[in-house]
């Protein structure tokens, strides 16, 4: 019975001790469990906080400015459009520095533009009458290189901004190569034709009319008219120059009237074109000598005391007489030619026979 009793404890004792014994390892498990999870979840909030922080120094330091190298930047943020931000950043960067390039280019382009502007509105214009008496080299010493080989309408030769609408001719030359191979090399010119807008001399250019004419170059000759062309035979700035008019239907009706010469200063007729022959220059010596014997004796544009005076000659002066056109009792009128050095004046013209000897 004893031994009995002894057996059940030891018994009970065993049960108690495998009892404690697992309950003891429940409370492990669940002990590690937790640990398990607080430990997840304490890294998990490290890494949020790293997330963050990293989020909170990439912000400072964007707004800051400091280059970041990529690697820097976790995974999810790039996600977050960090490099979005970034990309903003540079372009808005660029764009500035696009603006300030612009800027400048427009700049230093405006600039340009009116130095050049200014320096072809300081160019002096060369007159039609001055070209012809200088030789290529003198006027490449002032033009330098601005001129140009080219056409317009139906004629060829060397310009320039210097001499707008006047061209500088070489016989035997009509296409650009050739001509301004010719004016590279040095070769002189041997006329100039001056189109409409150019200057003639005298400020007088080829547009303006007969009757403007008139009040400003040394002389304006009548006009003559043969067949479909015109001229008249005029001294500007004392270079003797050939001018054509248009309005050719009106000045073939004035001729029947007047004869062959002709007075234009009564209708609205414009010059369309100048020539000058190079070291043409006028020198009134054309015709026969003779002396003036009536004291300031007209000078008439043509054949007729109604037309314009030309100018008036004092009694003793000497003039040359070209052409005498006959009336009914022999010739009544000549036509004169008159260089004053003194006065530089040169004037073509007619008088009264009767008021010259010879």
């Amino acid at each position: 019975m004893k031994k009995t009793k002894i057996l059940c404890a030891l018994t009970a004792l065993t049960m108690a001790l495998s009892l404690a014994s697992c309950g003891g390892d429940n409370k492990t498990e669940d002990k590690q469990e937790t640990t398990t999870e607080t430990t997840t979840q304490q890294t998990t909030t490290e890494k949020e906080t790293g997330v963050i922080d990293t989020t909170t120094t990439i912000k400072a330091t964007t707004t800051k400015g400091e280059e970041r190298r990529p690697s820097e930047i976790p995974p999810d943020d790039v996600e977050r459009g960090h490099w979005h931000e970034d990309s903003e950043t540079t372009t808005t960067t660029t764009t500035k520095a696009k603006t300030t390039t612009t800027k400048a280019t427009t700049k230093a382009t405006t600039k340009a533009t009116t130095k050049a502007a200014e320096k072809k509105k300081n160019i002096r214009i060369i007159p039609a009458t001055e070209l012809a008496e200088m030789t290529t080299a003198q006027l490449k010493a002032i033009i330098g290189k601005n001129y140009r080989a080219g056409k317009e309408g139906d004629h060829f030769g060397v310009t320039s901004d210097y001499f707008p609408h006047v061209f500088l001719v070489y016989n035997g030359l009509s296409d650009a190569d050739s001509i301004k191979g010719a004016f590279d090399e040095g070769h002189d010119y041997i006329g100039i034709n001056v189109l409409p807008g150019g200057l003639i001399g005298d400020n007088a250019y080829v547009g303006d009319t007969f009757k403007g004419l008139l009040t400003k170059i040394e002389c304006l000759g009548a006009i003559e008219v043969w067949g479909d062309y015109n001229y008249s035979q005029s001294v500007v700035d004392g270079q003797s120059v050939r001018l054509s008019f248009d309005s050719q239907k009106q000045l073939s009706a004035l001729k029947d009237k007047q004869g062959k010469y002709i007075d234009a200063s009564a209708i609205n007729c414009k010059c369309t074109h100048a020539s000058l022959t190079v070291g043409g220059k006028y020198n009134g010596k054309f015709g026969k000598k003779a002396t003036v014997t009536v004291n300031n004796q007209p000078i008439y544009l043509i054949c007729s005391e109604n037309s314009p005076v030309i100018w008036n000659v004092k009694k003793g002066e000497t003039v040359w007489v070209g052409e005498s056109m006959s009336g009914a009792r022999g010739p009544i009128w000549c036509q004169v030619n008159l260089y004053s050095p003194d006065g530089k004046k040169s004037k073509i013209g007619f008088m009264r026979a009767e008021s010259l000897k010879y």
